[in-house]
């Protein structure tokens, strides 16, 4: 994290006092709060979080496991879940892939999702690339 531009600056304003180490590693991350690991492969992790994702007073939900993010259906609420990996390339090069897909709950979840998203998925990209670039630095 500590070598990324745009990301940590906005995990310090988005998670406030949740926000992880300057040290954390881009693997590290999708591993704590306010994360749960799903699932966890060689090349491969999916987590995901839970809660008001659009607003920093309600937050977002501390999980205790892949479960409890599986049933969580609390009204007003949104889950996340993140796909990282890491594939290889020809000339022993690798590719890191994230992918990331919302639900919402219900139609009030949804209907405060839309307008944060068009503010937040504009410049989602520009995050990414960060951190891709950041992994790169670090390889």
């Amino acid at each position: 994290m500590r070598d990324t531009v745009t990301l940590r600056p906005l995990i310090m304003l988005r998670f406030g006092g949740d926000t992880p180490s300057p040290d954390t590693t881009f693997r590290e991350l999708f591993r704590r709060h306010p994360f749960v690991l799903l699932e966890d492969g060689e090349r491969r992790s999916i987590s995901g979080l839970a809660g008001h994702l659009w607003s920093r007073r309600a937050g977002l939900a501390h999980l205790d496991g892949p479960d409890e993010y599986r049933a969580w259906d609390k009204p007003g609420t949104a889950r996340v879940a993140v796909l990282n990996t890491v594939g290889a390339r020809p000339g022993g090069e690798s590719e890191i892939v994230t992918e990331t897909r919302v639900r919402c709950v219900d139609r009030r979840a949804l209907l405060r999702f839309r307008p944060y998203w068009a503010v937040v998925g504009p410049f989602s990209r520009f995050i990414r690339i960060d951190l891709l670039a950041a992994a790169v630095r670090r390889a």
